[in-house]
């Protein structure tokens, strides 16, 4: 019997995209529960996509990411967890080639990358190369380097222990919540980065991550801060159990 993953979409008047979001999870080989996160849309997007998911969590106001996400966690069954973001669109396949490349590697997070970004019709506005020397173990200095490495959370697979272990998102963060969450991974578990197209990102104007308000900037500059911190406290540990 396969195992299940549990992929949580958080949506925000996703409009037309949150339905190719979730039929592309649909079309992946793998078993999928499918946890929709309706954060506070107006749209009624999400609601008339309720039959089409597994479970449909309706938050009456709009919240961060995190919270957003954290709220699809209480709610998750699989041994295994993923997150998709409403605008983007999961590649055939990709879901079974993490699962894969968590068994053979034997750690708890997978991470892959993405090579196209298109627009609001899906045309390709640009065509990225995978991270160099792929496979490999990520460091926590490469969410912070040009080697095409990113702490997007749609972009892993993780197993449902590593929530256990270190707990779920930071509420407290409105931007930054994924570069925290996987540096704080990194503080106790190996992640792995494989070589595998996992989405195409969408870009346009109505962006969840982008659509909060100017003043919030403060706050997400002071979040990159705090894992910049973070990441170096890490880094300096790591050197010091080498030696």
């Amino acid at each position: 019997m396969q195992p299940k993953v549990s992929i949580i979409i958080p949506a925000f008047n996703a409009g037309s995209f949150l339905k190719q979001a979730i039929a592309s999870v649909r079309k992946q080989s793998q078993k999928t529960e499918i946890i929709l996160v309706d954060s506070g849309s107006t749209d009624g997007a999400a609601k008339a996509c309720q039959k089409e998911v597994d479970c449909y969590i309706r938050l009456e106001q709009k919240v961060t990411p995190a919270i957003a996400r954290n709220q699809g966690l209480t709610k998750a069954t699989g041994r295994f967890i993923g997150f998709l973001d409403a605008d983007d669109i999961m590649r055939d396949g990709s879901l079974m080639k993490l699962l894969k490349a968590l068994k053979e590697t034997r750690v708890k997070v997978v991470g892959g990358y993405f090579r196209e970004v298109i627009d609001k019709q899906g045309k390709v506005l640009a065509s990225h190369p995978p991270p160099t020397q792929l496979p490999r173990r990520v460091q926590p200095i490469d969410y912070f380097s040009n080697s095409g490495i990113k702490p997007a959370l749609w972009l892993y697979l993780f197993c449902r222990s590593v929530f256990d272990e270190i707990g779920v998102l930071d509420p407290s963060l409105p931007f930054a919540e994924d570069l925290d969450f996987m540096l704080r991974i990194s503080s106790v578990s190996p992640v792995f980065h494989v070589p595998v197209d996992v989405a195409q990102r969408r870009v346009h104007e109505d962006n969840f991550s982008g659509s909060w308000d100017a003043e919030a900037g403060i706050f997400r500059l002071e979040s990159r801060q705090a894992a910049l911190k973070m990441m170096l406290k890490l880094q300096y540990a790591n050197q010091a159990n080498e030696e």
